[in-house]
């Protein structure tokens, strides 16, 4: 888990490389949702988590920058679920401070800022993340197509 922490963190926090749409950003979206799903039901379903869930979903299936927009918003407003505006630096991630790759310029490290076991929502994550990577399926479009 730390590892798709780190990664995400430098993937999205490359100079010159940043765009709403960028299959980083996309990623670390799907990986919010899947969190979100998994641990708002635990938590008596917050309205803070639930709103960014929507808008991560919004944001997934319309990857624009208004999209994107929102959904950071949304996260600021359900800190510290969400990558939006707060400090997500993981220490254990062998980086420094807010330095590139430890999770917090990002936001990716909010995908550990929380009391769940790690290796529970990394399955989690994989579950929702394969069947999209693999082509076969997108959790996101099922869910929000589902009657």
């Amino acid at each position: 888990m730390l590892e798709l922490i780190s990664w995400l963190d430098l993937e999205i926090t490359q100079p010159g490389t940043w765009e709403a749409a960028s299959f980083p950003n996309q990623l670390l979206a799907r990986c919010v949702i899947a969190l979100g799903h998994f641990i708002n039901p635990q938590l008596g379903n917050l309205a803070s988590i639930s709103k960014t869930l929507q808008a991560a979903e919004t944001y997934v299936l319309n990857p624009q920058d208004w999209s994107y927009s929102q959904y950071q918003n949304a996260a600021t407003n359900s800190y510290p679920f969400g990558p939006g505006d707060g400090c997500f630096h993981l220490a254990e991630t062998g980086y420094n401070g807010c330095e590139p790759g430890s999770g917090c310029r990002s936001g990716s490290g909010c995908l550990l800022s929380h009391q769940f076991d790690a290796a529970e929502v990394m399955v989690v994550i994989a579950d929702e993340l394969m069947p999209w990577l693999e082509g076969d399926r997108d959790p996101v479009v099922e869910r929000t197509t589902a009657p």
